[in-house]
């Protein structure tokens, strides 16, 4: 098949049928595994920030050690629009951000409505690029330069990611006790 065809897709889910379409390419078979998920990850959020409502998302694999909403409202800059988890990797393909795509808060506002519409349309992007993260990094450039979107990466100390857990051992044990030496809000493994 030859590049930019789309092939529908039919999967059984529960027992009933699920039709998507995706670009069929010489990876169609991983990416049709692989895409619809992170379609998902960009329709949830898209979904709630259209209805007017501000949203966090978070990947499976986040724990809350104390409700990150209250941080978001009380102790947060309110003039910034989108806060990402720091990624703790430094590969260019991330740069100048690295923000996280496994856990974020929007505010809504017009700027983030049309940031996540764009988002929603970058379907093609997220295959391409193999990655929801390095799109949606790509689109917080964009409308950073263009759209004036205001974006704060998270302190890491207080929203860690894994790699704070394989590098800072005493954070770790400190959890494993249900303690909170930093008072983090919540941790990635």
């Amino acid at each position: 098949m030859r590049a930019g065809v789309l092939v529908p897709s039919r999967r059984r889910r529960r027992g009933r049928a699920v039709a998507h379409a995706v670009a069929a390419t010489p990876s169609t078979r991983r990416r049709r595994r692989v895409g619809p998920r992170r379609w998902l990850k960009i329709t949830s959020v898209y979904s709630v920030v259209a209805t007017g409502r501000h949203a966090l998302f978070q990947d499976a694999d986040v724990v809350w050690l104390r409700d990150p909403i209250e941080y978001f409202f009380t102790q947060a800059d309110d003039q910034v629009d989108c806060f990402f988890m720091d990624d703790g990797a430094r590969s260019a393909r991330y740069t100048p951000l690295y923000t996280n795509s496994g856990f974020y808060f929007i505010r809504n506002n017009m700027r983030t409505q049309f940031f996540m519409h764009r988002m929603l349309m970058a379907y093609d992007t997220v295959l391409a690029v193999r990655s929801h993260q390095h799109a949606l990094i790509m689109l917080l450039l964009e409308h950073m330069a263009r759209h004036g979107l205001t974006v704060a990466v998270l302190e890491p100390l207080l929203f860690p990611q894994g790699q704070i857990f394989h590098r800072k051992k005493a954070i770790m044990q400190s959890l494993a006790v249900w303690e909170s030496v930093l008072g983090s809000v919540c941790v990635t493994f």
